[in-house]
């Protein structure tokens, strides 16, 4: 290569670089941050409590601090066995997080670029292809929810992998993709995995329709097969958790509302596709499917915007034989993915997704649109390859005006029919750009000053267009707002300078609350000052049941959920009590001596949340000396209708008969609490009697415990937590989260990773033949 065009790649290099700087610079260079949505509310909480524990010297395979427990090493949204986001193991977590998104930005559009000429596409149009796939609105929008970030980077990387092993089925391409297989069951969604099965799936046909020989097909079978177990060895840990994990989840039941609260409508779904959609606004919201619309303030999935420029060749592939087969396979994928991105719009399609598995239990299929804008991203750079070969377009002059001016007409004509649907956005910068686009298009090479360079003018107004028009999906807010304590929070520390004493409740805000204004950033401090479960972990507060209703609760949490909504309010306060709460938030003013006001915290200019202190509670242990078998599981009445100072067991109690510095029976009992870590929990308990030391953590599979240093059993203690039966004297208690064949689990995973290490890089190193023979 000359040193010019050196100086020329650097050039171009320099130009997505630029634009990144603008989106994400005050990100890097200021005390601002990303923050919306779940982000905020959710998956930055689950990020931070797992770094807290890490730095504490344990690993979070078990988060005691929310739905009175919950196995966190099965649930991808941790990202605990996803290394890149280990990253917030070695900085704080919130810089780390804001790393960890651009990294996966840009390395997704390397590996896009590396998907695109693995696909024969030319160098410059593979750039341009990954400019548009980098700053489309479906790559930009997945940025505000942290666990489909690893999506842009995972996804391109899986077909890359796919695509090499399929057009040479060697032994040192299986690495690539089992590796690339088993990070994507470290960070499971439904829709994006199903969607991606759905690509690999058709791939794999067509090489085994083109496949010359019955010996290839079985090669092709095998090497696939291959991949597949080591994939399954390298994310054996995860899986096994994941399993444990939805063998104990109660499952989301039907949920006639789903349809319109989580499915956007088809009319939406087009007009996602009009540039600068942020500015759009829906005044009937029946017309959109009861979709409530916060107008420029929703960038989850609310910009799947390509560049309308692009739409002027989208074409061209269609035209050229060399990528004609290829140009009819991608715009069927697309249709394919757009289609099911309506989802519940389709009754027979609704009930089609419902009915798989894993996929049923999905939210928001118009994921799916991140397939189809994929799809429509390597058109447009099929599209770009076509402008080097001008020759082999068999269309007259005429056609290709028309067809030129075709698609953007029809984009316009689409966007139009959407009910209350602002086009005024195609009057600034995107007409403009398509406008001079469409010049560089129709003119002659040879009329251009710099013909070789028109189809890098083209790539960089396209990008410049994406930015312009994307800009509204990376929000950002100040990172001090962000971190700054609750105050409800702050009240509790004042009340309770120990927080893992007890646990609280948290009632849900009525939805006008959040509709109020629309103001993004003021309805996400809405959830997080209101003492929303998942925000208050990070501030080392313990949560009861979840009523926001978290997907992947345990059936034991699910039943009291359940019970705790269809009382009255004196059957909540009595199942609190029994249940270790000891505080509540709440929206509600309750008169009654069992709640104890303990402030009030606006939350807006008109809304109040409330915290109250229950008068008596269990708190979150205690020492019971009066038991009595009750095996039924899931009898909330029969639990409140037992004595205050009796605990329901599933069966009788075997007390170990050693006796450590026995006591008198009248000896009072005493708990203390030595040790409190996320899977790992210690008491020195003194007792004169045996009694049952009860922790009101959630009964689950794989805790073991011990009495000083022989191992118990653990009983299911008033129905949902866990007992251990304590003889009398003096006496050391230890919980401790251990699934069985979770460590051979780990060694298998090591060794296929060296297995895996060791095929790739040995083949490079076999001793070449001599000069001469």
């Amino acid at each position: 290569m000359t040193q010019s065009g050196k100086w020329s790649i650097l050039l171009w290099l320099l130009i997505p670089l630029a634009l990144l700087a603008i989106l994400f610079g005050p990100i890097l260079t200021t005390h601002q941050t990303l923050y919306y949505r779940d982000l905020m509310s959710f998956h930055f909480p689950l990020w931070a409590v797992s770094a807290e524990y890490v730095a504490q010297g344990e690993f979070p395979l078990w988060n005691p601090r929310v739905n009175f427990g919950q196995n966190s090493g099965g649930n991808p949204d941790y990202l605990l066995w996803y290394p890149p986001a280990w990253l917030r193991f070695l900085m704080p977590p919130l810089p780390a997080m804001n790393l960890f998104v651009l990294f996966h930005l840009l390395t997704g559009g390397v590996l896009f670029y590396a998907l695109l000429r693995q696909w024969s596409l030319g160098p410059t149009a593979s750039f341009w292809g990954a400019g548009i796939y980098l700053f489309s609105g479906v790559t930009l929008s997945l940025t505000c929810l942290l666990n489909l970030v690893p999506y842009i980077l995972l996804a391109p990387l899986f077909l890359w992998s796919l695509e090499r092993l399929l057009q040479c089925l060697k032994g040192p391409r299986i690495a690539p993709v089992a590796f690339s297989a088993a990070l994507l069951v470290t960070v499971f969604e439904p829709f994006l995995i199903f969607g991606l099965l759905l690509v690999a799936a058709g791939r794999c046909g067509w090489a085994w329709i083109g496949s010359a020989s019955a010996d290839r097909r079985r090669r092709l079978a095998g090497s696939l097969v291959l991949a597949l177990l080591l994939a399954v060895m390298l994310a054996g840990p995860v899986l096994a958790e994941g399993i444990r994990l939805l063998e104990q989840t109660a499952g989301r039941p039907p949920d006639p509302g789903t349809p319109s609260r989580y499915v956007q409508h088809p009319w939406l779904t087009l007009g996602l596709w009009v540039p600068n959609p942020l500015e759009f606004s829906h005044a009937d919201l029946a017309a959109a499917g009861g979709q409530q619309v916060l107008p420029g303030q929703y960038p989850l999935l609310f910009s799947v915007f390509i560049s309308f420029g692009g739409l002027l060749f989208g074409w061209r592939p269609f035209a050229d034989p060399q990528h004609r087969r290829l140009a009819v396979a991608l715009a069927g994928t697309a249709l394919l993915f757009l289609l099911l991105s309506f989802g519940g719009h389709i009754p027979w399609l609704a009930g089609a997704l419902q009915s798989l598995p894993l996929v049923g239990t999905g939210r928001y299929p118009e994921k799916f649109m991140f397939f189809t804008s994929g799809a429509l991203v390597v058109l447009l750079a099929l599209g770009m390859d076509t402008l080097h070969r001008p020759a082999n377009e068999r269309l007259r002059p005429a056609f290709r005006y028309i067809l030129t001016l075709l698609l953007p007409l029809l984009a316009v004509a689409l966007a139009a029919l959407a009910p209350d649907l602002s086009l005024r956005p195609l009057a600034t910068i995107s007409l403009g750009i398509a406008a001079a686009v469409a010049v560089l298009l129709l003119l002659r090479p040879a009329a251009l000053p710099l013909p070789g360079w028109r189809i890098h003018l083209i790539g960089v107004l396209l990008l410049v267009e994406l930015a312009a028009a994307n800009r509204h999906t990376v929000p950002r807010m100040d990172a001090a707002r962000f971190l700054e304590p609750a105050p409800l929070f702050a009240a509790l520390a004042r009340e309770e300078p120990d927080l893992d004493l007890f646990r609280v409740a948290v009632e849900p805000p009525p939805e006008p609350v959040y509709y109020q204004r629309t103001d993004t950033e003021w309805k996400m401090l809405v959830t997080k000052f209101s003492g929303h479960p998942y925000f208050g972990i990070i501030q080392g507060v313990h949560y009861a049941f979840d009523l926001f209703y978290d997907k992947l609760e345990s059936t034991a949490t699910a039943h009291l959920r359940q019970a705790y909504l269809a009382g009255p309010l004196p059957w909540r306060i009595g199942l609190m009590q029994r249940t270790g709460v000891k505080y509540l938030v709440s929206p509600r003013e309750y008169h009654t001596t069992d709640l104890a006001l303990a402030g009030v915290f606006p939350t807006g200019s008109n809304y109040l949340f409330r915290l109250y202190r229950l008068t008596a509670t269990r708190g979150r242990y205690s020492l019971v000396q009066d038991w009595q078998v009750f095996p039924a599981a899931d009898d909330v009445a029969g639990l409140l209708a037992a004595g205050a100072n009796t605990v329901l067991l599933d069966r009788r109690p075997r007390f170990p008969s050693f006796s450590n510095d026995p006591l008198p029976e009248d000896a009072p009992g005493e708990i203390t609490l030595d040790h409190s870590g996320c899977d790992r929990i210690s008491f020195s308990i003194v007792t004169g009697k045996p009694a049952i030391l009860v922790l009101r953590d959630t009964f689950y599979p794989g805790w073991r415990a011990w009495v000083d240093d022989g191992e118990t059993d653990i009983l299911r203690a008033d129905l949902f937590f866990r007992g251990v039966a304590v003889p009398s004297g003096r006496h050391t208690v230890v919980f401790h989260y251990d699934p069985p064949a979770f460590l051979p689990l780990v060694l298998l995973s090591l060794a296929a990773a060296l297995a895996l290490a060791a095929g790739a890089i040995l083949p490079r190193f076999r001793r070449r033949p001599l000069a001469g023979g």
